[in-house]
């Protein structure tokens, strides 16, 4: 799908507080609008779940907030679109009970960008803990929602299948609330936690045609994989994939690669480049086979995040097409952070060979990091934090920014 976000670096959102933390970016299935949903100050200092969208079309309407009580403190969301529609749904953890728990509620966006809620906010784990990282992705073949998130008083992973009841507005169990099989990293369990601000931590939801795969970190040295089946009534199915050793792992990110491969990209711990390699979906353990170092210019880098596209549309009517059945138009995007020179953005073929240069964005301010990646037929999104657009400072030196290309 074609889009016209608006073209160079703008910005998404700022605020004199200085605590804008985006979370999450999707375009919605129907329309390609992009929604991004990110956190602030509202009133009596609470963090609220915000959202903005950018219309295909480039209109950018006022902000819309989340979840219909914003008193107390609600941090780190995602967000899963709606196949065929211009419907999402957005997962978040609030601390609005005397625990965090986590929430969802579902929305759409109208032709002309404004939101409206199409549900009511509805919690969807339990009260007895606090309940961190919610993260949720849509399966179109099942029309239902995956949901995963972290209890820190269990110290487990938990998860389950819902569905949508549209007469009723709400969100319906499919199974029940199950815990994933395996130990993961301690530093996971934590009230403290907010994953999609974190350097550390990742945890990744991706869908394949006919599953879905979970990664987290399960040591310093090791990326845990999982996969579950599609929903049946009862108890969610699960298997342990391969588990994925490189020594002093930090942050990693996955994408599902057509040829029955997961993609991976991550840092190591201290300073580090950016490695990518591939992880086949069978066996017991994996250790690195042979990652690619992904940045040409060596800097510490930081929250590399990978996205895939099978078609790249040139935006000259003129230019050659690509079939897309060819190799070269397979490719990987991703987006890093630096220590230095703000974020970096580079595509890459299934080897993980570039396939031209860097390009820096937003390189003259040094504290832009953090970024997240959209891509439609003819643009890519980089939606990232920054304290400067250009030589302009943003409300207490922290906002966030969206650039975008044709490629």
């Amino acid at each position: 799908m074609n889009t016209s976000y608006p073209f160079g670096q703008h910005v998404f959102f700022d605020s004199d507080a200085g605590n804008d933390n985006i979370c999450a970016i999707a375009s919605t299935s129907l329309s390609g609008h992009l929604v991004g949903i990110f956190t602030a100050v509202r009133a009596l200092g609470f963090t609220t779940v915000y959202g903005q969208v950018i219309t295909a079309d480039g209109v950018m309407p006022p902000p819309f907030t989340v979840p219909d009580n914003t008193d107390r403190n609600q941090k780190d969301a995602s967000i899963a679109t709606v196949d065929g529609t211009d419907d999402f749904v957005v997962a978040w953890t609030s601390s609005s009970t005397d625990n965090y728990v986590v929430y969802l509620r579902r929305f759409r966006v109208n032709p002309n960008g404004s939101v409206i809620p199409v549900s009511l906010t509805q919690q969807v784990s339990e009260n007895h803990g606090d309940y961190m990282a919610p993260r949720v992705v849509w399966l179109p073949e099942h029309q239902a929602f995956f949901m995963l998130w972290l209890a820190v008083r269990n110290r487990e992973v938990q998860c389950k299948y819902l569905s949508y009841n549209d007469s009723e507005g709400t969100f319906d169990d499919i199974s029940y609330t199950t815990t994933l099989n395996d130990s993961v990293h301690h530093d996971y369990f934590s009230s403290d936690i907010d994953i999609s601000s974190d350097a550390n931590l990742s945890i990744c939801l991706i869908t394949t045609p006919d599953r879905i795969i979970a990664g987290l970190k399960r040591s310093h040295n090791e990326v845990g994989l999982y996969e579950f089946m599609p929903p049946a009534p009862g108890e969610v199915q699960q298997h342990n994939l391969p588990v994925y050793s490189v020594e002093d792992l930090s942050k990693f990110d996955i994408c599902y690669d057509p040829e029955g491969l997961i993609k991976i990209v991550y840092v190591k711990t201290g300073i580090s480049p950016v490695y990518g390699d591939n992880i086949p979906l069978f066996g017991r353990t994996q250790v690195a086979g042979a990652p690619v170092r992904l940045n040409q210019l060596f800097l510490s880098c930081g929250r590399p995040v990978i996205r895939y596209s099978f078609s790249i549309a040139p935006p000259a009517a003129t230019a050659p097409q690509v079939s897309a059945a060819s190799p070269e138009a397979r490719k990987y995007h991703v987006c890093w952070d630096t220590s230095e020179h703000g974020c970096v953005y580079n595509r890459f073929n299934d080897d993980f060979f570039a396939a031209g240069p860097e390009d820096y964005i937003n390189s003259s301010d040094g504290s832009s990091n953090n970024p997240r990646l959209l891509l439609t037929d003819n643009q890519n999104v980089v939606v990232f934090h920054a304290a400067k657009l250009d030589e302009l400072h943003l409300g207490d030196n922290a906002g966030i920014l969206f650039n975008v290309h044709y490629r």
